[in-house]
Parts: structure tokens; C-alpha cells; sequence
């Protein structure tokens, strides 16, 4: 591919997700993976990420929803920062450490605010199985509130015992799936994930996903991934106290919801505009679901990368005299190089040959 193709991608894709981000109105935020980095001999990544959502409804059946009380929307602003180490090419780990704003409003213009430490991420991934274009791995991800939901007694005791933001459900949970990786055609790559996700305080436990097709050069990701939560059980029936703090969040399954299950569909265009600085946009839309809630997902920002080679002995050779002792020892016309790259990332990243 030349060039010219490759740059008329490039423009075609990140047109389309600005598309859909400006025409949509479903979406959901799904499970948290592990980022996928291609492995690196050794790297560092620090990315922040802008996301904007908005919902008003939930999904009462699978393709079914209804407006949340008092026709409200809940609107979400994240800030999104996301350190990750690989020490070498089987390991990485990383956190997603996120802030949230909140916003509630109604359609007669009342509204609430409320910023807050939001659910905080920390992952690790295994390449049990690593060889040239594909890898199977190990993967946990352990989620912990760095917020907490009022009590009733709390709520009641406020000034407006009636109107409450949920930044989330408040509780910790812990997942560990399969990762899968898989390259063909030198720039094609397939992704699978498929796991277990243990939820506390009586949620019912899940089973994270997503599959992901994406064209890859050194210089733009472009991936379409489909993911999402299936529930594993009915969970602990809600409680009247529970119930009374949803219905002064709207009602919404954005948060307290028992047993969600959704399935998402989600574009995302990764741009390395040089070897240290990648900028990256995504949006997500939900397809169905079921007690979870509907809504739109933009996101956007910016990728910095430190990467190292690990040393390569590289052989030269030279000509050299027909009489001279090719018998004393080290041939004078074969000598070893050290090839290292300390790698602050000077160059392109090179993707290892496979076959077509």
C-alpha cells in the first residue's frame, strides 16, 4: 500500500468517528482491558484521555429502552490518565487512574453537579505463548471506587434529599481473562479477549469480551471493536434503601444496577504524528442490553512512548588476503557489532516480518 493510500485512510477513518460521535445517541462504556500494546523488548506509555458522555435512557430488554424519571440526562466529563511499564515482551502492567464531573439535569432545568475521584483500574498482562504475529496471554483487572455512595441516612440528612449523582456503583471488582493476539497480512490484526469479573456487595458476577479487527503500519492504528458484559446471575434483589437512592438518581442503571449486561460497538483510530506522540480518538455505541444504562461515549487524547531494543549481535564481514592464517583462532574477516537502540524513540517502530 502506498503512501497516498495509507495517508486517504488515515483521513477516511478519523471522518468517520467524528461522524458517528455528532449522529448517535446510544452507547455504553462496557469492561475495562488491558491496552494492548504491541510488546516492546522494553517501554513506558502515558496516555491521558478526554471522554465525554451522555445518557438518558436504559435498555429494558434487549433492543428496548425508556427515558430515565423526569425525562432526565446524566452527563459525564472523564479525565482519564493511564501509566504502562513492559519490562520486556511478556509483561505489562498499568493503572487507569480516572476524575470525574457529573452533571443531572431534567427537561423542566433543574440540575446538579458533582466532581469526584471516580472507579480506579489497575491491570496486568502475561504472554504465556509469544512468538512473531501472535501471542496468548493472562490478564487481571482490579477496579476500587475512589468515591463512596451516600447512605440513606445521608441522603436524607442533605438539602435535597431528592436528587443525587451515582458516580458509579461504589464497590470493588476483580477480573481475570484470556488475551489473544493475531496478525495476518503483515498489517491486519485480530484481538480476543473473554473472562470472569467478581463483583462484591451482592452484584451478580460477569463475563467481559471483545473481539477487535484493526489495520496497523507504524504510523496509524485503526481498530473496530465489538465488547461488552454478560451477566452471570440475577444478583442480591434490590433493597428498598438501594431503590429509594436510584430513584433520586432518575432512576438510572448508570449506577446500583444489580445484574447489567451490554454489547457494544466501538471505532478507534490510533495516529503516531511522531515516534513519541501518538493522538488517538474513540467512540463507542451500544447495541443492545438489558438493566444497563444507554448512551453515548466520545473520547479523545494524546500517547507518549519511551521504548528500548534490547542488544543484537550483528555479523559483518569483509574481504580479506587469500595467504592470511584462517587457522589462528577468530577468522579476521568476520567481526560482531553490538546493535542496540536505547530507543527514545528516534525511530519509526518496526513491525517483525510475517508471512503473508
Amino acid at each position: 500500500m502506498n503512501i497516498h493510500s495509507q495517508s486517504f485512510l488515515s483521513r477516511t477513518a478519523i471522518a468517520v468517528a467524528i461522524f458517528l460521535s455528532l449522529s448517535s445517541s446510544a452507547t455504553s462504556y462496557g469492561p475495562t482491558l488491558p491496552t494492548h500494546h504491541y510488546p516492546t523488548d522494553k517501554s513506558f506509555h502515558l496516555a491521558y484521555n478526554f471522554s465525554r458522555i451522555r445518557s438518558s435512557k436504559d435498555y429494558v430488554g434487549s433492543g428496548t429502552t425508556q427515558f430515565n424519571d423526569s425525562n432526565s440526562t446524566f452527563r459525564l466529563f472523564r479525565h482519564e490518565f493511564i501509566p504502562e511499564f513492559q519490562p520486556n515482551r511478556k509483561l505489562s502492567f498499568g493503572a487507569k487512574l480516572n476524575i470525574d464531573a457529573a452533571q443531572l439535569s431534567t427537561a423542566s432545568g433543574f440540575q446538579i453537579n458533582q466532581s469526584s475521584l471516580s472507579d480506579q483500574f489497575f491491570f496486568l498482562e502475561f504472554r504465556a505463548h509469544d512468538s512473531v504475529g501472535s501471542s496468548v496471554g493472562l490478564a487481571t483487572v482490579i477496579k476500587f471506587p475512589g468515591y463512596s455512595n451516600p447512605t440513606l441516612s445521608e441522603l436524607q440528612a442533605t438539602d435535597d434529599p431528592n436528587n443525587v449523582i451515582l458516580i458509579g456503583d461504589a464497590q470493588i471488582d476483580i477480573t481475570a481473562m484470556i488475551t489473544t493476539e493475531n496478525w495476518f497480512k503483515n498489517f491486519w490484526r485480530l484481538q480476543g479477549d473473554l473472562g470472569y469479573t467478581y463483583r462484591a456487595d451482592g452484584f451478580a458476577p460477569q463475563a467481559p469480551f471483545m473481539f477487535s479487527i484493526a489495520y496497523v503500519t507504524p504510523k496509524m492504528d485503526f481498530s473496530l471493536r465489538a465488547k461488552g458484559n454478560l451477566s452471570l446471575g440475577e444478583g442480591i434483589a434490590t433493597s428498598s434503601e438501594v431503590q429509594t437512592l436510584r430513584d433520586a438518581f432518575a432512576n438510572s442503571d448508570w449506577a446500583l444496577s444489580p445484574n447489567p449486561w451490554v454489547l457494544i460497538l466501538e471505532p478507534a483510530i490510533e495516529l503516531w504524528i511522531s515516534s513519541r506522540w501518538a493522538i488517538n480518538i474513540q467512540y463507542s455505541y451500544t447495541l443492545m442490553g438489558n438493566n444497563a444504562p444507554s448512551y453515548t461515549r466520545f473520547a479523545s487524547g494524546l500517547t507518549y512512548r519511551w521504548s528500548e531494543t534490547n542488544s543484537r549481535k550483528r555479523k559483518k564481514f569483509k574481504e580479506v588476503p587469500i595467504w592470511m592464517d584462517q587457522e589462528a583462532g577468530k577468522f579476521s574477516g568476520e567481526s560482531e557489532d553490538d546493535e542496540s537502540n536505547s530507543g527514545l524513540g528516534d525511530e519509526d517502530p518496526v513491525f517483525e516480518e510475517r508471512e503473508n
